[in-house]
């Protein structure tokens, strides 16, 4: 399914969903609850990926404080 298929599946526009998988906008409670809608994959588990990744994030800042920053592009792939 390309992101504008499973936008369109979603009803988000092929923008946010690019931005949800690129690292640039929160998997929200109501963005995880359409993906389960049209992935049958709980919600649960798209909020478990959006947990972990704001963690990695934390710990990214903390190891990398002058790096961190600088990184605008961080890809993202659901399997």
């Amino acid at each position: 399914m390309t992101t504008k298929e499973f936008a369109l599946c979603t009803g988000y526009s092929e923008a946010i969903i690019c931005a949800i998988l690129n690292g640039k906008s929160p998997i929200t409670s109501e963005i995880a609850m359409q993906f389960e809608n049209v992935t049958l994959i709980p919600a649960h588990y798209w909020m478990s990926h959006q947990k972990g990744y704001d963690e990695y994030l934390k710990k990214e800042f903390h190891t990398h404080p002058s790096t961190s920053s600088n990184c605008n592009t961080i890809y993202c792939c659901f399997y």
